[in-house]
């Protein structure tokens, strides 16, 4: 019997550790050079066929790009980097072609095609991780010979991220898409084993956790969003491809959405029908005060941890005993 495994590989440090695990000390495999996937064994002696796919959506942290090559070259991960192919017509779904660290898209060109169809994604119309990712994948599957029920997807949800995990009807849908959960089921991790595990590393993910893979995702909240921004005015390396979208698209609906009475225009990407613009001003604000990198690093933490970067002390009263 041969088992074949998808690893989605988000190019983060936990689906990074889980893909080492799973190569390394669950099957043990080795890299087959012909039929380009590892080949492992299971505990019963079936041949495992395991296959890593990162799909680079164009606005991934050069960070992020730099750790998969990384884990490439320093754990023999040989992973299949792919891009989607946006098809303009409505009813076809997205294909897959094969890329590398050098050719990969930096400045949003995948991203923008995905705009052009099918309109700016947000919390109420989360397209961008269906057709960049999940959507090319299966794409590519298809080509290398495998249909959706031919084969398993290793993701990486960790045991102390039950949002993303818990519940019946979450259980329900893992097992009909045959997803893996193995930092949940297996081998429960969390995040501060992940984090303790790439320390003794040779290499790790040059983000802090409020950056994220993807630069300016909606999914963040606003004061990650904010922190961001932040960062990227001061060190004069702004992000201005998602303003230039919502200008250029925040009044675009899709066929099929145009009687859709919910969808209110214009249409930005973030929480609150909040725009990149907003954001942006609110930064402006914040930085007014800020003149050294301390005192950033100070208005950063304040932002991710939600309490006012101008207050001195977290506590009403001081008690100090001398």
């Amino acid at each position: 019997m041969i088992k074949t495994i998808l690893i989605s590989f988000s190019g983060g440090k936990t689906s990074a550790y889980m893909t080492w695990w799973l190569l390394r000390v669950k099957y043990k495999a080795t890299w087959d050079e012909i039929l380009k996937f590892h080949v492992g064994m299971d505990e019963l002696g079936n041949t495992v066929h395991l296959i890593i796919i990162f799909a680079n959506t164009s606005k991934e942290n050069e960070e992020t790009l730099d750790f998969v090559r990384n884990c490439d070259e320093h754990f023999g991960f040989n992973t299949i980097w792919i891009e989607a192919v946006v098809y303009p017509q409505y009813g076809k779904g997205n294909g897959a072609k094969i890329i590398d660290f050098v050719s990969a898209k930096r400045k949003g060109e995948v991203f923008k095609q995905m705009i052009v169809k099918h309109g700016i994604p947000n919390m109420a119309s989360k397209h961008c991780t269906r057709e960049l990712k999940a959507t090319p994948i299966r794409a590519l599957m298809r080509e290398k010979g495998f249909a959706p029920k031919q084969y398993e997807t290793a993701i990486g949800y960790r045991i102390d991220e039950p949002k993303r995990w818990k519940g019946a009807k979450k259980r329900k849908a893992q097992i009909l898409k045959r997803h893996l959960y193995y930092f949940v089921d297996e081998k429960p991790v969390t995040k501060l084993q992940v984090n303790g595990w790439w320390d003794i590393q040779e290499f790790n993910l040059m983000l802090d956790d409020y950056e994220g893979n993807c630069t300016l995702c909606y999914k963040k909240s606003e004061p990650k969003l904010i922190a961001f921004i932040c960062k990227m005015i001061y060190y004069k390396k702004e992000d201005l491809f998602w303003g230039e979208m919502e200008k250029e698209f925040e009044q675009f609906v899709t066929p099929g959405k145009k009687h859709n009475k919910k969808i209110k225009v214009p249409i930005y990407f973030y929480r609150g029908h909040s725009s990149y613009e907003k954001l942006k001003e609110k930064a402006l604000i914040l930085l007014k005060d800020i003149h050294d990198e301390v005192g950033l690093q100070v208005l950063i933490d304040a932002l991710i941890n939600n309490y006012n970067p101008k207050q001195i002390s977290l506590c009403s009263e001081s008690c100090e005993p001398f």
